[in-house]
């Protein structure tokens, strides 16, 4: 799966919440009509999916080792979690 690298981090630029990468001016703005509250909570959470892809990726293949896992409620979540970010 193809994602802007780089360290995302969410800003507050001009009174609107957006989520930036190294290597790119924008990944996205998160102000869509809500509440500053919530536009700053999104755009954390978006400045951390990078990250908690590669983490749930990581996971995966650990739990994969040892198969009493795999077939585990923790496997299971991590898969749909990273099929929904890879579109699927």
């Amino acid at each position: 799966m193809e994602y802007t690298k780089g360290e995302w981090k969410a800003t507050l630029e001009d009174g609107e919440w957006c989520v930036k990468a190294d290597n790119v001016d924008y990944v996205c703005n998160c102000d869509w009509g809500a509440n500053q509250l919530t536009c700053e909570a999104n755009a954390q959470l978006i400045a951390a999916a990078p990250d908690m892809y590669e983490a749930c990726k990581d996971a995966i293949e650990l739990l994969e080792i040892n198969l009493e896992y795999n077939r585990g409620k923790v496997s299971v979540l991590l898969k749909k979690a990273l099929a929904k970010a890879e579109g699927k």
